[in-house]
């Protein structure tokens, strides 16, 4: 179960950390 909910937040974090860097992306763009 701990493996398992800390798996599940480290893909959070990497999906946030990847919608972050798309959003800065988006910004330069403009």
């Amino acid at each position: 179960n701990m493996v398992r909910l800390y798996t599940q937040n480290s893909s959070i974090s990497e999906l946030i950390s990847d919608t972050n860097e798309l959003s800065e992306m988006a910004a330069q763009g403009e």
